[in-house]
């Protein structure tokens, strides 16, 4: 019979898994149809700006960082061209070339096939990937369970999905070379993290932790050559389909960074200047104690602390807008860490307490605010606002600071592996 402990835990699970799915289906994909971009309330929201432009390319030869590849985009989401630039998202291909031969295959298809093959590939994807996190991380059959059916509901994954977000694609290509290079597979590890570079700014923290960390363990170099054989090839493809693409694709990086509005998660709470400095001084902490692990081994509690502070620290230097939360997918290994170091909250000094429960607190609050919503729409009231409804990305700014404070204080290296904390807390149980 399962104790009171576990039953507390699976109908918890299923309350937000009900909550995100009702929030979504009946509260906000009706809100974003009614707010004039019908585009991003259809499945393949954000995967129709991607598609479109490689298809173009490969069809009829069009540029895709062009305003006809643009046109196109922005008809489909707005049902019209936007005729001057303003506060509304341009819905440009802001993608490396390295995408095309990716992608090559589904810009063939018609768009409705391509979709429902790319909500395929990424649902499948998106399992992997979380049951490789918490294999990673050992955890026992029953939060391994729940957790996977959590995550995949939690609304950062849900918009993910229903959008198509290719931020999905580069979380399971990083979690499946983090996997097989803790397995010792480092030549096919290496070569996942080099289609992970398809969106750099994502994948970036984590490839130069992983290159570092296996040239200073000599046994896992292995990585490193099959990094670097990948990338060749993925860029000598890339160049024979879109030739000269490098240089354009910069300059339109240095223009969208300029327009985009988008910023790192101190610099909403303190503004430009300070909130940069300060989200520096915090790198630089973190690389400080990555290098001291820098040659841990993949079985260490230390281990599972460099990869919760390395994908915290993509979130945090990754500059995001302030309505999506898809790229918070990145912050679930240190919630899973943060999870598990529960069980040494008593024994915590309260400042490191305090953090440590503001932060879990912050990843929690999308499921905290899909169940408040649900809750007041079932009682029929009526959700029109854009600040009501968008309820759920409040925390947005706040979740990779908390997190890094966090992650920074709690002591990462325990002497006790991760796998026995986690039997030890089912035990308790």
């Amino acid at each position: 019979m399962l104790n009171r402990s576990r039953i507390f835990w699976f109908l918890l699970t299923g309350l937000f898994v009900f909550c995100s799915l009702y929030y979504l289906s009946r509260i906000y994909l009706p809100f974003v149809r009614n707010s004039g971009t019908p585009g991003q309330a259809r499945l393949g929201g954000d995967f129709y700006p991607r598609w479109s432009p490689i298809r173009g390319l490969l069809l009829e030869g069009i540029d895709p960082y062009s305003q006809t590849a643009d046109v196109r985009n922005q008809v489909w989401t707005y049902g019209a061209p936007l005729e001057t630039e303003g506060q509304a998202d341009p819905i440009q291909f802001c993608y490396p070339g390295t995408l095309i031969p990716l992608f090559a295959p589904f810009a063939l298809m018609t768009f409705g096939r391509a979709s429902a093959w790319m909500l395929i590939v990424l649902s499948c994807g998106t399992i992997l990937a979380i049951a490789m996190w918490l294999r990673i991380f050992h955890l026992p059959t029953f939060p391994f369970v729940l957790g996977c059916v959590f995550a995949i509901t939690s609304w950062p994954f849900a918009e993910g999905l229903i959008l198509e977000q290719p931020t999905l694609v580069v979380m399971f290509l990083l979690t499946a070379g983090l996997y097989l290079a803790c397995n010792g597979r480092f030549f096919l590890a290496g070569c996942l993290l080099a289609l992970s570079t398809i969106k750099p700014q994502i994948a970036g923290p984590c490839i130069a932790w992983l290159l570092m960390w296996s040239y200073f363990r000599h046994h896992s170099r292995r990585l490193i050559a099959g990094f670097v054989t990948t990338l060749v090839v993925l860029l000598a493809a890339s160049e024979w389909l879109f030739p000269r693409w490098i240089p354009e694709w910069i300059a339109f990086v240095n223009h969208y960074v300029e327009h985009s509005g988008s910023r790192l998660s101190l610099q909403f709470i303190f503004g430009s200047t300070t909130g940069l400095a300060l989200t520096g001084l915090i790198a630089a902490f973190s690389v400080f104690r990555l290098l001291k692990l820098r040659s841990v081994g993949p079985e260490s509690a230390s281990f599972s602390h460099c990869v919760a502070l390395v994908f915290a620290l993509t979130l945090l230097m990754v500059p995001r807008s302030s309505w999506r939360s898809y790229d918070e997918v990145m912050i679930f290994p240190a919630g899973v860490f943060l999870f598990m170091r529960l069980r040494d909250f008593k024994n915590e000094q309260p400042v490191i307490g305090l953090a440590h429960l503001s932060s879990l607190l912050a990843m929690l609050w999308p499921a905290i605010a899909t169940c408040a919503l649900t809750g007041v729409h079932l009682l029929g009231a009526r959700l029109s606002t854009e600040s009501i409804v968008r309820a759920p990305t409040y925390a947005f700014f706040v979740v990779a600071p908390l997190t890094m404070i966090a992650l920074l204080l709690v002591d990462g290296q325990a002497k006790t592996s991760s796998r026995v904390r986690a039997s030890e807390v089912v035990a308790a149980e």
